[in-house]
């Protein structure tokens, strides 16, 4: 599936949900989902590859697939939920705001240079994490969670990992840094 121009609810008072099903296919955004007139819920039930090159705006974002690419910001008013089997990646400006709450499931890993920001809900990841670019998590009050390891992506480029979850807790289960270490992982 190839989504060549922009893709929008009829009005901002009428958001409409949009199921993909792309089985083992490639689905493509090369322009704004939701930018001018938002989605409600938008999930994509099976991809091979999805890339997203520009903004997507929704109430939430569900990705069950192989790879997931935001290369631009991904906005939403709820939860997004990502369940990759493949790479999940975030390019600089694919800063993630869910105000509803973060979590990433599946077998898959992350690749993150995007921010990810939630208000007082929880950002969990089920999987290894390698840091592409300097980032920060913000979870108000809401709880973070990494199951797995964190590392930057290779030791000549260290990152910086900011992580600010209030009055919650912050659970690392395993490694941070053991094979590529961060500059600085700063908890405020």
């Amino acid at each position: 599936m190839t989504f060549s121009n922009t893709l929008n609810s009829d009005a901002t008072v009428t958001p409409r949900t949009l199921t993909l099903a792309a089985g083992s296919g490639n689905i493509t955004f090369s322009e704004a989902v939701g930018n001018a007139a938002p989605l409600s819920i938008f999930t994509i039930k099976s991809a091979g590859t999805v890339i997203a090159n520009k903004t997507i705006a929704a109430a939430s974002f569900n990705f069950t697939g192989n790879t997931l690419t935001l290369n631009n910001v991904l906005n939403t008013s709820g939860g997004v939920t990502i369940t990759n089997s493949g790479l999940f990646t975030t390019a600089a400006d694919g800063d993630i705001t869910a105000t509803g709450g973060f979590s990433q499931t599946g077998v898959g890993s992350n690749q993150l240079a995007g921010d990810i920001t939630t208000t007082n809900n929880s950002i969990s990841f089920a999987t290894p994490i390698v840091l592409t670019g300097d980032i920060a998590l913000a979870s108000g009050n809401g709880a973070m969670t990494f199951s797995n390891t964190l590392n930057s992506d290779a030791t000549a480029t260290p990152r910086k990992l900011t992580l600010t979850a209030g009055n919650e807790n912050i659970t690392f289960s395993e490694a941070v840094g053991n094979a590529a270490p961060l500059v600085a992982l700063t908890i405020q």
